[in-house]
């Protein structure tokens, strides 16, 4: 077959996922970038929400990228999933998150905040550091007439996302939650097993309960007839 003739189906096949930049990840760096991603997706399933995934602004597969923890987009999730995104073809970002560590906090909070702001029009940028050798860190970018302008947290330690219509804000300890308006706070998969669990289990000794109650009357009702 002549390999000239091959036509690509996708244009996104011609440019790199870059998963020789994945590198491992301490447990609980994944643990909240995952609970990040399913509060998201559980709260905006009409939003397509992602994380790690290349983002290219560039025609040229070679060119530069960004692979954010987290990454809102303004549509549904797409079927099939991209693998990666072009900003010239795909749906407009609303919203990046960035879980920040010792190897990264430079260019997070340095040359990304340039290009979530300048280069990807990014409406929002939410950076959030965690790690117990530092103070915990929290820093939303939110896009001004000119450029992004710094959103301070509120009283409690929380940062108001417009896009999302959701707060960000760290817990007793140290993880970054996701809360609602009204001070609800979204719980991880675990938490929510968890307390289905324990839902469960009170009810099931509640029926209990009220059986060992109806034998209790109606042996009471028996004694009360033979008397």
């Amino acid at each position: 077959m002549d390999t000239a003739a091959v036509r690509v189906e996708d244009e996104r096949d011609l440019y790199p996922t870059h998963e020789e930049d994945s590198v491992p990840e301490i447990p609980a760096h994944s643990r909240q970038i995952r609970y990040l991603i399913e509060a998201l997706q559980a709260r905006f399933p009409r939003r397509w929400v992602t994380g790690d995934m290349c983002l290219y602004w560039e025609r040229n597969p070679q060119g530069p990228y960004v692979a954010p923890d987290v990454a809102v987009f303004d549509a549904p999730p797409p079927d099939p999933l991209p693998i990666v995104w072009l900003q010239w073809r795909d749906a407009p970002l609303l919203f990046v998150l960035e879980v920040g560590s010792k190897s990264t906090w430079g260019k997070d909070v340095g040359p990304k905040v340039d290009t979530y702001g300048e280069t990807l029009k990014v409406p929002e940028y939410l950076y959030a550091y965690s790690r117990p050798e530092r103070p915990l860190d929290l820093r939303l970018w939110r896009a001004g007439r000119e450029r992004y302008e710094r959103v301070l947290p509120d009283g409690s330690g929380r940062v108001w996302s417009k896009q999302l219509g959701v707060a960000f804000g760290f817990d007793d300890d140290r993880f970054l939650r996701v809360y609602l308006s009204d001070g609800e706070m979204l719980l991880t998969y675990e938490e929510v097993i968890g307390r289905s669990q324990a839902e469960t289990q009170r009810r099931s000794e509640l029926e209990r309960e009220l059986e060992q109650l109806r034998l209790e009357v109606e042996r009471l009702r028996r004694e009360s007839k033979e008397q």
